[in-house]
């Protein structure tokens, strides 16, 4: 992965640099450490979705979820 790979590291790099450039926003799928998303952001990721953030849930779960973020921010 990205962590010990600089090869993986520079595609990254390179792929949010295009979207940046383009004016998209970037979501980076598949994300499961803290050290993960820290070097995503570093290098300009809008936004992550993966285990870091939740296990997948059911819908009665995922509405529980929500909830209980947006009352945490």
């Amino acid at each position: 992965g990205m962590e010990t790979c600089a090869e993986d590291r520079a595609v990254v790099e390179v792929v949010v640099g295009l979207a940046r450039g383009l004016g998209l926003q970037v979501v980076a799928e598949g994300v499961e450490t803290v050290k993960q998303w820290e070097m995503l952001r570093q290098v300009g990721c809008d936004h992550a979705q993966g285990y870091l953030m939740s296990r997948p849930l059911d819908a009665d779960a995922a509405v529980s979820w929500i909830t209980s973020y947006v009352a945490a921010v």
